[in-house]
């Protein structure tokens, strides 16, 4: 892509700040459906924001795709802390 470390530091604060935004509505979303499908849907998600990543011309469209996998990697922290805490007591 041709771009410079400088050009691409959006992209890990996109992904830190979607994540950051979206700890708390997660676990609404974790009491109100179930850590189990909210986690489902986080991974997949994550899954194929990952494939995408490799696939996107510019640098905008991959700045978007962390914004929007930083959302999805939050759907895996919370519920999977809540899954594994009832795996292992």
């Amino acid at each position: 892509m041709g771009s410079h470390t400088r050009a691409e530091a959006p992209l890990a604060a996109a992904a830190s700040a979607t994540y950051a935004l979206m700890q708390i509505p997660t676990g609404y979303f974790s009491d109100r459906f179930g850590p189990k499908r909210v986690f489902l849907t986080g991974y997949l998600g994550s899954s194929v924001m990952t494939i995408l990543f490799a696939q996107l011309p510019s640098l905008a469209l991959l700045t978007l795709n962390q914004a929007v996998a930083g959302v999805f990697r939050a759907f895996v922290f919370a519920p999977g802390m809540l899954l594994m805490s009832a795996l292992f007591p």
